[in-house]
């Protein structure tokens, strides 16, 4: 038991974008064995522990995608923090070893509290933005309303016969279209990249706006 302990405490003290991890498995003798190193396990073993490494890491790129990657250090520093007070060493280790993950965490705290200030310029942007598109959609669908109305009007105009070509109303019509479908080409790709671009840029991860848009929305 105080084996397994230290080398817990061991890698708790590790760094919190270290990777290390603590794996197990029992000899025929019934014996079991600790250790961070996936090549000392048997074989079957070795998968078992990187199919699980597998699904964890796809499960941890999502979590980064989200979240940002300080604020998913900061979250695992958090959760080390309440390991590491509950590991069974030395007092006087614990505290050291504290001292260090708070020195991590005040740091990492005041860089997302600075982000954090930013984070709600950068969902009005996004609100805003979809209030625009919106309004042009509507202005859009509008005018594919006319423009079926005015090639209904051409239809009867002429007793169902084509006219030579389209009305001058219906080219207007068509030429507002255009223009439109231009404008909010480039309104989607704004919303769809070119706006978490800026906000990484910024030092913004795009999931805190995401989870901002949440809140927004949510009763």
């Amino acid at each position: 038991m105080l084996r397994t302990c230290l080398v817990l405490a061991g890698l708790l003290a590790m760094p919190a974008t270290a990777s290390a991890q603590l794996y197990k498995y029992v000899k025929k003798d019934g014996t079991a064995v600790y250790t961070d190193r996936l090549s000392e396990l048997p074989k079957q073993r070795q998968r078992h522990y990187a199919k699980i490494e597998a699904e964890k890491e796809a499960q941890e790129q999502e979590q980064r995608a989200a979240l940002g990657d300080e604020e998913y250090q900061r979250q695992q520093a958090e959760k080390k923090r309440v390991q590491l007070q509950k590991a069974q060493i030395a007092e006087e280790e614990r505290k050291a070893r504290l001292a260090e993950l708070d020195v991590v965490l005040q740091r990492l705290r005041a860089k997302n509290k600075k982000r954090a200030a930013k984070k709600d310029y950068w969902v009005d942007r996004v609100v805003n933005l979809r209030k625009l598109i919106a309004d042009k959609l509507k202005q859009f669908n509008a005018l594919q309303k006319q423009r079926t109305q005015e090639i209904g009007r051409e239809q009867n105009v002429m007793g169902f016969a084509r006219l030579p070509g389209p009305s001058k109303a219906r080219k207007k019509i068509e030429t507002k279209i255009k223009a439109l479908e231009g404008e909010l080409d480039g309104l989607a790709q704004e919303l769809n990249v070119g706006i978490y671009h800026e906000a990484r840029k910024a030092g913004v991860p795009p999931g805190w706006i995401r989870e901002g848009l949440r809140k927004r929305i949510s009763p």
